[in-house]
């Protein structure tokens, strides 16, 4: 590397270690930026042939089915849904919290055969192969799950005051 920079005017052979040290922070730069590239190729969505045309299901479209579909689930909150590609195939991971009286191992199959069912029959996705659900605690309250079952369902919260109510006159 000396032999190559020697070539150059600004050289200077007391300057060697910044010299290095400049490249290390290039090359380190460039595979971040490499890395980041590579890991940013998010899955956009599930393209669905047809006969007289193709219908495009978004990533958010999935997240937000999948969400309402298992909103009657009881003792679970889930945080996020993704939809990741594996080659044709497609895999749904769900990060989800559960309260400290749920089952885990009776709720696992619930929410896979209902997530590869609904999408299959509602939307008519067959491609989604996998479900992989990520535990992230056991910490859940049941008025945090409550409340998320009802803005999935789209209710309004309860709420015991009169004052609540719209004035219809």
């Amino acid at each position: 590397m000396r032999d190559f920079l020697q070539q150059f005017e600004f050289y200077d052979r007391e300057l060697d270690f910044f010299y290095g040290l400049a490249v290390a922070v290039v090359v380190l730069l460039l595979a971040r930026i490499l890395g980041w590239m590579l890991a940013s190729k998010k899955c956009q969505g599930v393209n669905i042939a047809g006969e007289n045309g193709n219908l495009f299901v978004t990533t958010s479209a999935i997240e937000d089915f999948i969400i309402r579909s298992l909103a009657d689930v009881e003792d679970m909150l889930i945080d996020k849904v993704r939809l990741v590609k594996k080659g044709a195939r497609y895999a749904v991971v769900i990060t989800l919290r559960v309260s400290g009286e749920s089952n885990v191992s009776e709720l696992r199959p619930v929410i896979e055969k209902r997530v590869l069912e609904k999408t299959q029959e509602k939307i008519g996705i067959d491609s989604i192969t996998e479900v992989n659900i990520l535990l992230k605690n056991f910490s859940a309250k049941e008025s945090q799950i409550n409340k998320r079952h009802r803005l999935a369902m789209k209710e309004a919260p309860k709420k015991d005051d009169a004052s609540s109510q719209p004035n219809l006159i």
